[in-house]
């Protein structure tokens, strides 16, 4: 594990986790990571919509994580269907003719 400063630190990095305290940059990061074979985790709240792959959600007082099914594609990731399982949510792609 290591910390980084900027996206373009993260070369070699199969995770990166976005804290909450990054919620400003967090767009700039996510941007910069988009189509890399990267996990991307964030708290923000706004993390799925900005792109990210997984975001942490506290459920009644117990964290929880909701997934973007659209931003594992463009990683080119797989993620285990037990491990979407466990998700409280997993977020789909808009589909039809006024997505």
């Amino acid at each position: 594990m290591r910390e980084v400063s900027t996206p373009e630190e993260v070369a070699g990095c199969h995770v990166v986790f976005i804290s909450k305290a990054e919620g400003q940059r967090e767009a700039q990061w996510l941007a910069t990571l988009k189509g890399n074979p990267v996990l991307t985790v964030g708290e923000s709240g706004q993390t799925l919509s900005r792109g990210g792959v997984l975001e942490f959600v506290l459920d009644k007082k117990r964290i929880r994580f909701d997934a973007s099914s659209q931003a594992i594609a463009q990683a080119r990731l797989k993620i285990s269907s037990q491990m979407l399982g466990s998700a409280r949510k997993v977020h789909q792609p808009p589909t039809g003719p006024g997505k």
